[in-house]
């Protein structure tokens, strides 16, 4: 479970950790770092609830729901059946938003290629929003360098800081 404290404004902020998620109805501040990973940040303007999850690797078991945060398609399921079950949030009531997906494990001396599991939480999530029938609304995904995201889940407002990368790429 994240950790919560506060922001200046007396909003709660919670620091979403690799593998976390967070389905709320109360204004709160959700920040994290991505790099391969991707998160998802779900939001429903009518009913002013928000989720957010942080995957790291694309595909896990559904009925695993101690590691489910960790697989992008198994948060995304947990996320939505949440959102409908605890405040009755219907997927056409949802604007998504997709992060993330950095190529940051590059290649080794081995002459093995480079692991892109950024590249392939980027599908996962969009397979897994298509096949729920959700459009992304807004993305920033891939890339050399990672980034700190910060999420409002009231508003679904979604704040974004690139890093840049060994080679001074954004």
């Amino acid at each position: 479970m994240p950790g919560i404290s506060h922001t200046e404004s007396g909003l709660p902020l919670v620091n979403l950790a690799p593998g976390d998620l967070y389905v709320t109805n109360s204004p709160t501040v959700v920040s994290t770092v991505l790099g391969s990973c991707v998160a998802v940040c779900l939001h429903s303007p009518r009913h002013r609830v928000g989720a957010i999850c942080h995957g790291i690797l694309p595909r896990g078991r559904r009925n695993d729901e101690i590691d489910c945060g960790r697989f992008v398609d198994c948060a995304l399921e947990f996320m939505l059946s949440d959102l409908e079950a605890r405040f009755g949030v219907g997927k056409h009531d949802l604007v998504v938003k997709l992060f993330g997906g950095a190529r940051s494990l590059p290649g080794n001396r081995c002459r093995l290629p480079a692991i892109n599991i950024g590249a392939s939480n980027i599908v996962s999530a969009r397979e897994t929003l298509e096949r729920h029938r959700l459009r992304i609304a807004a993305e920033q995904v891939g890339g050399g360098a990672g980034c700190r995201l910060v999420f409002f889940t009231h508003t679904g407002r979604v704040l974004l800081k690139r890093f840049v990368d060994n080679n001074g790429v954004i």
